[in-house]
């Protein structure tokens, strides 16, 4: 059984699977979209990981500890809480998680029906947003 590398582009939801990949390859396949466009990738093989790749690393494997800190260090989630009349009209009486994202993005979950917005990383909130644009870092 050949490799398989999985990897995670920014403009992808998914993971997208590259099947018999050699090694030699992986820079060529990773780069197609854009340097920058990807963000992290595994390379299995039978079954178990071979290698781990991140973007801030370029091309070169690291070890799963790099790759965990690197993994933990970059991801934010965002914590959509919403104001009670929102809460009243759905019927959804807990905010929204949303993964995966960039401070940067923040407002873009800002409307009239949201209280609040808390980012986290690393299970740790690292700011809010009270109002549309004004992102208070803690």
């Amino acid at each position: 059984m050949g490799n398989l590398l999985l990897a995670k582009f920014r403009d992808k939801s998914e993971m997208q699977p590259f099947v018999n990949v050699k090694t030699k390859r992986i820079p060529k396949i990773l780069q197609t979209r854009g340097t920058s466009n990807w963000e992290y990738a595994t390379l299995m093989q039978g079954g178990r990981v071979k290698a781990y790749y991140y973007h801030t690393t370029g091309t070169d494997p690291i070890s799963l500890e790099e790759y965990q800190k690197a993994l933990g260090s970059d991801r934010i989630n965002f914590y959509i809480i919403y104001t009670h009349e929102h809460k009243v009209k759905t019927g959804r009486s807990q905010g929204r998680t949303v993964t995966n994202r960039t401070l940067a993005e923040m407002p873009n979950y800002w409307n009239d029906s949201v209280l609040k917005v808390q980012a986290y990383r690393a299970n740790r909130l690292i700011a809010e947003m009270h109002e549309p644009h004004q992102i208070k870092h803690l």
